[in-house]
């Protein structure tokens, strides 16, 4: 039986806060969020820095927070939590009502009275869930929350259902080692699709990156290929709704049928050897999957891997005529640490 969709109140993103925020992305990403939240026209004042969160004050329209989509979780900051205690129960009403006047919790359309859960806390769970069921009027179903309660680090914070990465982020279909969504949108933000003609994904599997590029550039026409019937039958039905714009083929990521520098981004989440492939079979994929990609990047083009093979990567580059590692960033995923890599093609 599929589980149920949690029916969740829109946003108004017309809407100015004031509000102390906190961000969570995955492990490694934070140094990229915070050079994206520095862009906005606002410049939201950053408070603290997590290994996976920022801990933000936030003074602006919702919306251009709610476009950026480096982060999975969007709460609002309620208490602390202290060793052997509760969280402060007025505290925590405090910054409630505070957010609902002139925070994030004030974009909240709800049809009725906000719906709300509190995750397991050490002390105080039921102490609050009952608080914001008398003071607030709030209506505790932790089935189809529009609020959930939640231990952030540190912190004990709201998370904003609208802007949990179930909704920020389509629902799509999935192979096994598909990209996770908030990773896929760092490969899209170093790949900087916007303003080429075409992104290739060789090992695309249910074609998540590709979906992401679109999200990003709409008017990018993606090409993915992969070995695998099944996963070109996911990002078939994931890519229809997108319409058109998207090529798919069932090829070979060492023999791909495109022509010589035609594809001026290339983006991949390569097998780690672990849950897809091994570590054998790896020691001869990489090497021809890395001069494939030499061969059609185009000069000055730009790709961007994701690999747990590291080491092997950088050989297989630097049996390469032309690539380049420009940049490495290791990321947390899954419970793994694979890097991304971005790599440059001849000028």
């Amino acid at each position: 039986m599929p589980e149920p969709r949690l029916e969740l109140a829109p946003l108004d993103i017309s809407r100015q806060l004031d509000d102390e925020l906190l961000l969570r992305t995955v492990g490694g990403a934070v140094p990229v969020l915070t050079g994206e939240l520095a862009r906005l026209r606002c410049r939201p004042h950053l408070l603290e820095r997590g290994a996976s969160t920022i801990r933000l004050r936030y003074r602006g329209p919702l919306g251009p927070l709610a476009q950026v989509r480096l982060y999975d979780v969007c709460a609002v900051v309620l208490a602390p939590i202290e060793p052997q205690t509760m969280p402060d129960p007025e505290r925590v009403l405090a910054r409630l009502r505070e957010s609902l006047d002139h925070g994030l919790l004030a974009a909240l359309v709800a049809a009725g009275p906000v719906r709300f859960r509190v995750s397991p806390l050490r002390f105080g769970r039921w102490e609050i869930r009952n608080l914001l069921t008398r003071e607030l009027g709030w209506i505790n179903d932790p089935g189809r929350w529009d609020v959930n309660l939640e231990v952030m680090g540190p912190h004990l914070a709201a998370q904003v259902g609208p802007m949990h990465w179930s909704r920020r982020f389509a629902k799509l279909a999935r192979v096994p080692a598909s990209t996770n969504p908030v990773v896929a949108a760092l490969m899209t933000r170093l790949l900087a699709p916007e303003d080429v003609a075409v992104v290739c994904d060789p090992c695309c599997g249910a074609g998540t990156l590709l979906v992401e590029s679109l999200a990003v550039a709409p008017g990018t026409a993606v090409v993915g290929a992969d070995v695998s019937r099944p996963a070109l039958v996911a990002a078939r039905r994931n890519l229809e709704p997108a319409g058109g714009g998207w090529v798919l083929c069932r090829a070979d990521a060492r023999h791909l049928p495109l022509g010589e520098r035609s594809v001026p981004r290339l983006v991949c989440n390569l097998p780690f050897g672990k849950r897809v492939g091994s570590h054998r079979q790896n020691l001869a994929f990489y090497p021809a999957f890395l001069a494939e990609v030499d061969r059609v990047l185009d000069r000055g083009g730009r790709a961007v891997v994701l690999t747990e093979e590291k080491r092997l990567l950088r050989q297989s580059v630097a049996g390469t005529r032309n690539l380049r590692i420009e940049d490495e960033l290791t990321v947390e995923t899954g419970g793994l640490h694979p890097s991304l890599f971005v790599l440059s093609g001849g000028r």
